[in-house]
């Protein structure tokens, strides 16, 4: 996903569902979402390489 803010990185997920209801009006998609070692508390270290990804435990559900 593309933040609103072009200078800034783009988010990146992964799609665990996607729901649509009977007449296909309303799309329910349930992601789990990747953070770069720089965005998490301890930061980036040595081992981590250019395009390191962790995936986090948390899901969301966006309608």
């Amino acid at each position: 996903m593309r933040p609103s803010d072009p200078g800034k990185a783009s988010y990146v997920a992964k799609i665990d569902q996607i729901e649509v209801d009977g007449r296909g009006s309303n799309v329910k998609v349930q992601v789990r979402w990747y953070y770069k070692p720089d965005e998490s508390i301890r930061g980036r270290r040595q081992f981590h390489g250019e395009f390191w990804f962790c995936l986090l435990e948390q899901a969301d559900l966006q309608i």
